[in-house]
């Protein structure tokens, strides 16, 4: 049976999708010295469109199939309504429509997805220090999202990746989880 780095696949097949977010004019604000509490709420709510429906559909997929892990302690969706509603109570989230996420129909697609849901906590840290300059924000102060790595203490992403272990080994591992990285874009 072929043997693979599955955080080494997922990261290099995703470069071109990371090279793209990260020059997103509301991601660069983020690290911009003056951004504003209007700024950060249009990208909390950016975040908040791509987050909810990604974790419904993982939500979904694991009601149906057998795996063996707990997703609720990794949903980060949560968050970012936390994040929302402290700078805006009036306007914090609410059950609506979202937009559809790309469907998660085998392990190999499940772990796509949860790439890009851990993806999100690592590169928080960079985010994080500077939103603690920019507007004061930190942990349980409107920057809730961007700091569960700091009270988690590490990334889980290294145990999200464990459930590689499940996965199909059919033509290799890199053919079973590296055509599923359509899943990163929907950031």
């Amino acid at each position: 049976m072929p043997t693979f780095d599955l955080h080494t696949l997922l990261r290099e097949g995703s470069v071109s999708f990371h090279r793209r977010l990260d020059a997103l004019p509301q991601m660069m604000r983020l690290l911009s010295p003056q951004l504003s509490i209007d700024q950060y709420l249009a990208c909390l709510r950016g975040l908040q469109q791509a987050h909810v429906p990604l974790e419904q559909a993982v939500e979904a997929y694991l009601a149906s199939h057998s795996q063996p892990f707990d997703f609720a302690p990794r949903r980060k969706a949560a968050l970012i309504g936390r994040d929302i509603a402290f700078y805006s109570p009036d306007n914090a989230p609410t059950l609506r429509s979202y937009p559809a996420s790309p469907p998660i129909i085998d392990p190999a697609s499940l772990v796509g997805a949860l790439y890009v849901i851990e993806g999100a906590t690592l590169g928080g840290r960079m985010i994080a220090a500077r939103l603690a300059k920019s507007i004061n924000a930190g942990p349980g102060t409107g920057a809730d999202f961007f700091n569960v790595l700091r009270r988690s203490g590490r990334s889980t992403l290294a145990r999200t990746l464990g459930i590689s272990q499940c996965l199909p080994h059919r033509g290799g591992g890199g053919q079973s989880a590296g055509h599923r990285l359509p899943l990163f874009p929907v950031f």
